[in-house]
């Protein structure tokens, strides 16, 4: 990993592919098409970034952006598996908050499944708090915690 060159981008359409297999390898439900990933990676509403090592993306988190003042939201964060707890989740949770401050939101939103503690741990880690459950969230009736964070403003 020490010889490894990591770079973080905006996703592209070309990436949907691999963006496709992260998602798949990633997630049993709830899951994002194909198709939904190609409007995310060009719609003006929402970015994706990934991070590669050595040029092959490894991981990518997708926020939403309404209309502002409403919050941003977190959607979508995956880490490819022998890529995980190597802190490649954060950094890229760490890029978004930074992107949404400078594009003008105060605050952003997430949802997380409330059997992930390792996930809650990382959002908590990063300012995130708990703000209200949502039972029955998930596609397989999994509950979920809604999590924010205040945001600092744009200078």
């Amino acid at each position: 990993m020490a010889n490894d060159s990591v770079l973080m981008r905006r996703a592209e359409l070309a990436d949907v592919g691999r963006l496709q297999a992260l998602e798949i390898a990633s997630f049993v439900t709830d899951r994002i098409s194909e198709r939904q990933m190609r409007y995310l990676v060009r719609q003006a509403k929402a970015e994706v970034w990934v991070l590669c090592v050595n040029e092959y993306i490894v991981a990518y988190a997708c926020m939403l952006l309404p209309r502002l003042p409403r919050a941003a939201r977190l959607y979508s964060v995956a880490v490819a598996n022998n890529h995980q707890r190597l802190g490649f989740g954060g950094r890229l949770l760490k890029a978004l908050l930074t992107r949404a401050a400078e594009l003008g939101y105060r605050k952003m939103r997430l949802e997380v499944n409330s059997q992930q503690q390792h996930v809650q741990n990382l959002y908590s880690a990063n300012g995130f708090v708990m703000v209200k459950p949502l039972p029955s969230f998930y596609e397989n009736g999994c509950d979920a915690l809604q999590m924010q964070i205040d945001l600092p403003p744009r200078v």
